[in-house]
């Protein structure tokens, strides 16, 4: 089993240079499965050579999609998926993810009373099924003429989109997801195939909801995925024994000093959310420690001062193996992980 680190860069922002959106790989033997669609995943999936090569099928080893949740840089990769991978296919990718909020988010407090219109007012908060139908809706013109004049499959036959239904104790424990989006709770399975079984638990990342943390378990060895969350004891809980922590990591305090007081209501309350609803390195050493993993990966890694860069600090509160994340990097999970830098 192997991880392949796809893209690294957090937020809704344009690329820095030489960086993709957050998007990682685990190869199960001749299977793959992908975390998150950041932008440019599908070029970094071609460029480290999961793909098949030159040809018409070069998604072919590619199972299933994990989203853990709906913000634009863990999906925007998806319009790709939709319209480079319409290719024949046995079997469609399962594109695995959040259902829908089923209400707003709140308005945060320093924004005012007054609510701003909305986006999409039919459905304004659509899960993952939803979110996969409206972007064929949007391709529409591209999608048919490809399967009405160059043969190409229905995008129905490519990608099988699945929302995860969260188990009835569980929602009924979250109750109010503004106050209480991730109750302690017992991880739940949410697929299963020859190669791997997956978990997931809820995490927070308020406003959003749901939101998930995945756990990968293979003959090989495990992995888990935190997703965006700020610490979460659930993602301890899922994490336990796992071979490797794949976790994300922010020094907001850096983004903090290009928003100098005073500061506009709208980069107060990005901010807010920055510092609520993420995790500093030291935080996720904290939380590799409890779940006693063996290698702590970052990933998702926000803007950061390039000469100081400040990852290698998860070490003070983490004894295990901290890497940092790179595009293009390989990790060998079970018997062969000591043979990694």
């Amino acid at each position: 089993m192997q991880l392949v680190v796809l893209g690294t860069a957090a937020g809704r922002i344009w690329p820095d240079p030489g960086r993709s959106g957050t998007s990682t790989a685990l190869c199960v033997g001749d299977r793959q499965y992908v975390v998150d669609l950041g932008y440019g995943w599908g070029q970094r999936y071609q460029e480290y050579g999961l793909g098949s090569g030159f040809g018409m099928t070069p998604l072919r080893h590619l199972n299933a999609v994990f989203l853990t949740h709906l913000h634009s840089d863990h999906t925007i990769g998806l319009a790709e998926l939709l319209a480079y991978g319409l290719e024949p296919r046995e079997k469609p990718i399962v594109v695995m993810g959040p259902g829908g909020r089923r209400a707003l988010p709140p308005l945060h407090g320093v924004l005012g009373a007054q609510e701003p219109p909305l986006v999409a007012p039919q459905n304004p908060t659509p899960g993952t099924v939803d979110t996969v139908r409206a972007l064929e809706a949007a391709f529409a013109a591209d999608l048919n003429d490809n399967v009405r004049d160059s043969g190409k499959p229905h995008p129905d036959e490519v990608v099988r989109a699945v929302d995860i239904a969260l188990p009835t104790a569980i929602r009924t424990a979250v109750g109010d997801p503004d106050l209480n989006p991730s109750p302690v709770m017992e991880p739940f399975s949410v697929f299963e195939d020859d190669a791997v079984r997956v978990t997931a638990t809820l995490v927070d990342h308020r406003p959003v909801f749901p939101a998930f943390a995945f756990r990968f378990d293979t003959d090989a060895g495990s992995v888990t995925f935190s997703g965006d969350t700020c610490r979460c004891d659930n993602v301890i809980r899922l994490a336990q024994g796992s071979d490797v922590l794949v976790h994300e990591a922010n020094d907001v305090d850096f983004i903090a000093q290009f928003l100098p007081e005073p500061r506009t209501p709208g980069q107060q309350a990005k901010l807010d959310h920055l510092r609520a609803a993420h995790t500093s390195p030291q935080e996720a050493g904290e939380v590799a420690q409890a779940a006693g993993v063996s290698t702590l990966l970052l990933t998702h890694l926000g803007r950061c001062d390039p000469a100081n860069p400040p990852w290698p600090n998860a070490s003070r509160t983490f004894s295990g193996r901290v890497v940092t994340a790179q595009e293009g990097l390989r990790l060998d999970i079970g018997a062969r992980i000591g043979d990694n830098p």
